[in-house]
């Protein structure tokens, strides 16, 4: 809201102080659009003030030529609303407050406090926040820092990644000072966080299936076809998408699995199944096994012949980056058997092959299942892309004639995950119907 204090100008004062001023920016306003802009003298640019009307607007207008002002030949935080902008023209709290850091220290304080605490894959969202923050330079007022929050959708998993960033940032400041930040407080971030949990729970209350993502679930001969379709031209590319569904693993998994030794068969393991580390090198809380669901794809595509030669040309395309388990701040040394060392970029290590498949390789559409893994005649087919592909283990584990007696139990742990997260995210197609048939048919039934 405009300050009532400051007098009032016209149009032609306010530019002409800004001219006296010697100032960088200048406002700007045209008959073709309703809003105020601003012109960068130094760069010879202009962009919009939107929602900021240009016209008939004169105490706001002004406040704006006070923002001018007040930045002077600094870089025009773009970003940062324009609102929020105004609101330090008169905050006191803000001017009479000092702060023993910047958001520069700030960034470094919060990133060596990640280093210690989480692991690197787990960084990426609140590194981007940091460098939004210190980009945007906001003061150190919670009112200006709830407005950075709510430029993302309260309901929406960026808002809720913000709120992890100002509490990782929160903990950084408390460790290094001995108290919390009194413009970022524990209170304030729970406060938000139920807010948003009660509204995101209230949309996905009403949301009903037709409105989940449907997958398309390859039939065995559509995987073959594609496969074929890939040789000889993209080689590494067919192992890693036989790989991934023939395996049920996550993208990164692949830079890090390696084949089970036939010298240790002899404990229970089949030739064939390949070892998926744990939470020190994947997203899986613990080393698991994998059984292939279709054990000839072995030898038809030299999974396990070519593996030394496909992985590790993988691993050239996308480069691992391991840290100590010890000390993540130091690279891992190979070699030690009491450190198994921590991967720092597995999302990044994912994207390689869902980028191939998106950009560079034929695109693959492929069938949608009913519940019984049976594909639905004559449904549109979707586009198939690497986690469809973990989605299709986890289907045909649960419907395939071939899997009877693989539990839900069996298949979660060979995923890498609980037994709730399993039913949740890879079986919440299976329809009501089919699940009362399978109920009943375990049941038996008293003789009459």
């Amino acid at each position: 809201m405009p300050n009532k204090r400051i007098k009032p100008k016209s149009w032609n004062e306010i530019v002409s102080d800004l001219i006296n001023l010697e100032s960088r920016y200048m406002i700007r306003r045209s008959k073709k659009t309703p809003f105020l802009s601003i012109k960068d003298k130094l760069k010879n640019k202009e962009f919009s003030l939107r929602p900021i009307r240009a016209y008939e607007n004169m105490p706001e207008i002004q406040q704006i030529a006070l923002v001018i002002e007040k930045i002077g030949d600094k870089e025009w935080p773009i970003e940062q609303p324009i609102e929020s902008l105004i609101k330090l023209l008169n905050d006191e709290e803000v001017k009479n407050f000092e702060t023993p850091y910047t958001w520069n220290s700030l960034r470094v304080l919060t990133l060596n406090h990640l280093t210690k605490s989480m692991k690197g894959s787990s960084q990426k969202n609140i590194k981007a926040d940091l460098n939004n923050l210190h980009k945007l330079n906001y003061p150190f007022k919670w009112s200006l820092i709830k407005d950075w929050l709510y430029v993302k959708e309260i309901t929406s998993r960026p808002f809720k990644n913000r709120l992890d960033s100002l509490e990782q940032i929160r903990l950084a400041i408390t460790n290094e000072y001995g108290t919390e930040p009194h413009w970022l407080t524990k209170n304030n971030l729970t406060e938000l966080r139920q807010i948003h949990n009660s509204a995101s729970k209230k949309i996905q209350r009403y949301q009903t299936a037709f409105e989940m993502k449907i997958r398309g679930i390859p039939t065995r001969k559509e995987a073959e076809e594609y496969l074929n379709s890939l040789w000889p031209d993209y080689k590494l590319e067919q192992w890693c998408i036989a790989m991934l569904l023939n395996y049920g693993l996550r993208n990164h998994e692949l830079h890090h699995i390696f084949f089970i030794d036939e010298t240790i068969i002899d404990e229970g393991l089949k030739e064939g199944c390949v070892l998926v580390p744990g939470e020190s090198r994947t997203k899986s809380k613990y080393e698991h096994f994998v059984w292939p669901l279709y054990p000839s794809w072995i030898i038809e595509y030299g999974l396990k012949n070519r593996f030394n030669e496909c992985q590790q040309e993988l691993r050239q395309k996308a480069k691992m980056v391991i840290s100590s388990a010890k000390d993540k701040t130091k690279k891992w040394k190979e070699g030690d058997p009491t450190d198994l060392g921590v991967c720092e970029n597995n999302d990044y290590l994912g994207n390689w092959i869902t980028n191939r498949m998106k950009n560079n390789l034929p695109s693959w559409y492929a069938s949608v299942p009913d519940a019984r893994g049976i594909s639905i005649n004559g449904a549109v087919k979707q586009k198939i892309t690497p986690y469809d592909l973990r989605h299709t283990w986890a289907i045909r584990m649960a419907t395939d004639p071939r899997c009877v007696g693989i539990t839900d139990e069996l298949a979660a742990q060979a995923m890498g995950h609980d037994v709730s997260t399993h039913r949740k995210h890879y079986q919440k197609w299976l329809s009501q119907t089919e699940i009362r048939k399978t109920i009943i048919s375990n049941i038996k039934f008293p003789s009459p």
